[in-house]
């Protein structure tokens, strides 16, 4: 009994030890996920505040051509 017990013992360590380079490995790849999430979302934001500004530019200019 005694082997098995030191058996499931060294196993339990063994995985205990993978699993934690899992999460690891894991934690680092979401860090990459949501840097690359802000970069596109100030990336999007951007583009839309420059469309914004682009059209009110077209409408004042409609606008003053037109009186």
């Amino acid at each position: 009994m005694s082997d098995k017990l030191q058996d499931l013992e060294v196993q339990f360590k063994v995985h205990e030890t993978q699993c934690e380079e899992r999460w690891k490995t894991i934690f680092a790849r979401i860090e990459g996920v949501e840097t690359r999430l802000d970069k596109m979302h100030h990336l999007i934001l951007g583009g839309g505040a420059t469309t914004i500004i682009f059209l009110l530019g077209i409408l004042s200019t409609l606008a003053v051509n037109h009186w």
